[in-house]
């Protein structure tokens, strides 16, 4: 058998090295040609019969490869992952689980646990794979769906609970809603973390109280609950509380939902999460957290939603210990207070979507501590640009320790300020910034050559830009410290192609490393939201 694989391999490799020199040297004929007329009529019906002939073959190098791979399997030099411990074989299935995409990541532990009798007993004893369920907010909560909530919270025992609340179906019953409520009240004491996403603003409105989260609050004593994700992405947003009687600067903007006292049911969360549906903003909600994002829903500027600088300085002052913001939403009733809020523990700031009108009212409200800080912000029209040399910007910086800037459409004009407002920065992310004297920018190699030199930065990361390998040399050397560059999705000029690592030969020295890498430069960074 040996013999024979070795020689048929043999062969197989010189016939396809012949066969692929045969079809290269007809397409390189049509290319030289550049005409179909001036092809010989005969050479067609090949070229037809060897694509037939070519899908035949790839069928049978997959059955020979598949063939082999069994084979393997009971090589005694591999393991296969039938005969992994189940401790490791355990981890391999939550590995599996966590790389699922989309928001329904609850379903892989049911299909892990329906492949032969060995992975449904891992599956079954290993907690941590039935902790994600979800279930839909609206619509027939049918007792299957329950059931399989049910299983998948006796599995997870005594582990946290993880609760997605999804859009589920338009088709709204009455019908068992007691044992939704009944089970609610079983896991309530359990969720550590719970995401909604509601649909539209009536649906939300006119079916909550039929809806899991209902029954959940009303069956919450007080608990486990640190994560609250809420979604709404209508442009009309949603607060709850305990009436609807809402600040008279909001009440033609938003809507308000009656659901009773929430703050014993809230009170434990440390990570909140908002866009378009929040917690009223006096909430015992905002109390106590590191993490708070704020983000306007819908489609409009600013949302619909807005908050007076009390309520907002009110939220500040009631979590001193907040180290990651995110917010967007906009300020009214700006009072004449300049003191700003300590934050002493911040360490990442997103304001990427708000709106640059408001930068200057926001910052002035924070005074965070000596904490490296990551920052997240936007140059819409040169917005920002205004921002940064305003007394205000200056004097947010001042009293900042920015160490981590990921910057979207900054100009060069802005990257000469950052040595004077951020002289301990350390890594920069430039997003969408032209670094190609080609790009027909006649101004680009001047404003590169007045960019003022930062002495101090270590990481600078180039994405979704264009670069050449004229201006990119001139922008490093502005940088002396740095030690390592980074393109992710960048176009190289004059070619108009995405970038390769060949393309930047010219810049590697003993002392800079530079990379094009496959991976969003900022995609393990704090300042951006990713699943609790």
């Amino acid at each position: 058998m040996v013999e024979e694989l070795n020689t048929t391999r043999s062969l197989l490799g010189d016939a396809l090295d012949r066969y692929l020199d045969a079809c290269l040297t007809i397409q390189q004929y049509h290319l030289e040609k550049r005409s179909l007329t001036d092809v010989p009529p005969e050479l067609s019906p090949h070229v037809e019969s060897e694509d037939r002939l070519t899908t035949e073959l790839e069928g049978k190098l997959r059955k020979a490869k598949a063939a082999m791979r069994w084979s393997r399997n009971c090589s005694p030099s591999l393991v296969p992952i039938h005969k992994l411990p189940s401790d490791l074989l355990a981890h391999i299935f939550l590995l599996v689980v966590n790389l699922q995409s989309g928001l329904d990541w609850s379903g892989s532990p049911e299909v892990l646990a329906h492949v032969c009798s060995r992975w449904r007993e891992v599956a079954l004893q290993f907690p941590l794979l039935w902790r994600f369920i979800s279930l839909p907010f609206t619509g027939s909560v049918e007792t299957p769906q329950v059931d399989r909530a049910a299983f998948f919270a006796s599995h997870a025992h005594p582990l946290h609970l993880y609760i997605h609340l999804n859009p589920g179906n338009r088709i709204f019953t009455t019908d068992n809603l007691d044992y939704p409520k009944a089970f609610a009240g079983t896991i309530a004491p359990h969720i550590r973390s719970l995401e909604v996403t509601s649909v539209t603003a009536n649906d939300f409105m006119e079916r909550y109280q039929g809806s899991f989260l209902a029954a959940y609050f009303a069956q919450c004593k007080s608990g486990a609950l640190e994560f609250l994700t809420l979604s709404h992405q209508e442009a009309d947003p949603i607060l709850f509380d305990i009436t609807t009687d809402l600040p008279e600067y909001m009440e033609s903007s938003c809507k308000a939902l009656t659901t009773g006292n929430l703050d014993q049911a809230l009170a434990p969360v440390t990570v909140l999460r908002a866009t378009g549906l929040y917690p009223i903003w006096t909430s015992k909600a905002y109390h106590g957290l590191v993490e708070l994002r704020l983000s306007r829903g819908g489609s409009s500027y600013y949302g619909g939603i807005s908050i007076s600088e009390k309520h907002l300085r009110g939220m500040l002052t009631a979590s001193p210990a907040l180290r990651i913001l995110e917010y967007s939403i906009a300020i009214v009733e700006v009072r004449s207070n300049r003191t700003p809020v300590p934050l002493n523990h911040l360490e990442s700031l997103n304001v990427l979507e708000m709106p640059s009108a408001q930068l200057g009212i926001f910052w002035r409200l924070l005074a965070p501590g000596s904490k490296p800080i990551q920052l997240a912000i936007q140059n819409d029209d040169n917005a920002f640009l205004h921002l940064l040399q305003s007394e205000g910007g200056r004097s947010f910086f001042a009293r900042s320790n920015v160490t981590s800037i990921y910057a979207k459409s900054l100009g060069y004009t802005c990257l000469s300020l950052l040595p004077d407002l951020c002289p301990h920065l350390k890594t920069l992310v430039l997003d969408g910034l032209a670094v190609a004297l080609s790009y027909r920018w006649p101004t680009l190699e001047t404003q590169i050559d007045s960019c003022t030199p930062h002495t101090q930065l270590e990481k600078l990361a180039i994405v979704g830009g264009f670069v050449d390998n004229d201006a990119l040399p001139k922008l490093v050397d502005k940088f002396p410290a740095l030690r390592n560059l980074s393109l992710w999705r960048c176009i190289y000029f004059p070619e108009f192609r995405a970038v390769q690592s060949g393309d930047t030969s010219n810049l590697v020295s003993t002392y800079l490393h530079v990379e094009v890498v496959d991976k969003d430069p900022v995609h393990d960074w704090e300042v951006f939201a990713d699943r609790p």
